[in-house]
């Protein structure tokens, strides 16, 4: 089993604003797979990649990628687990706003000694020509671009999509899906 959740729990808040988001979420997957997580705004599909991604600290429960657990990990172990097996498209594209495209993705290049091939990458995600321009010169289509790539440069074990289309009509919503699962090379495993 390479990613295994057992009895996952998450709330946030103290006392009588305490609200529990994750109530023993259980879940596993073989690697190579792929899963989608359906459900209503607010019922914790973010927090559940967040946990998995070692951004969130869990209540109580487990979470094993490939066969390590990720509990009890401090922010120098979380940090090299993140850099090292990690891809993460976040819902809100995170982009560094003073950087260029070049430079959104390379940032992520240098934390893996693994890398994609740049130029491939940015061939197979339709950025090529358009490496200079920054985040508040792209459409919303391009900045989600940009964030697969970023992603994806890295050769990530573990692929974790937050909402990876929410912002985005559904005509680059489409298009963008087709990107991804193209994109996706072998050692990568979408989420």
């Amino acid at each position: 089993m390479y990613l295994q959740v057992t009895n996952l729990k998450k709330s946030y808040g103290t006392g009588e604003g305490r609200q529990e988001i994750l109530k023993g979420v259980d879940l596993t997957m073989e690697k190579g797979s792929t899963a989608s997580i359906i459900g209503s705004s607010g019922c914790g599909k973010s927090t559940l990649l967040n946990c998995i991604g070692g951004l969130e600290v869990i209540d109580d429960g487990d979470i094993r990628v490939d066969g390590k657990s990720l509990k009890g990990l401090g922010k120098r172990e979380l940090g090299a687990y993140r850099r090292d097996s990690i891809g993460f498209i976040f819902q809100f594209f995170n982009l560094l706003p003073d950087l260029n495209v070049r430079d959104n993705i390379r940032v992520a290049e240098r934390l893996t000694d693994k890398p994609i091939e740049y130029g491939a990458l940015l061939d197979q995600l339709g950025l090529a020509g358009i490496e200079r321009k920054y985040p508040n010169q792209l459409s919303g289509g391009q900045q989600q671009r940009v964030s697969i790539a970023r992603a994806l440069i890295k050769n990530p074990q573990l692929l974790l999509c937050d909402e990876p289309t929410g912002a985005l009509d559904s005509a680059t919503a489409k298009d963008t899906l087709i990107l991804l699962e193209k994109s996706m090379l072998p050692s990568a495993r979408p989420f």
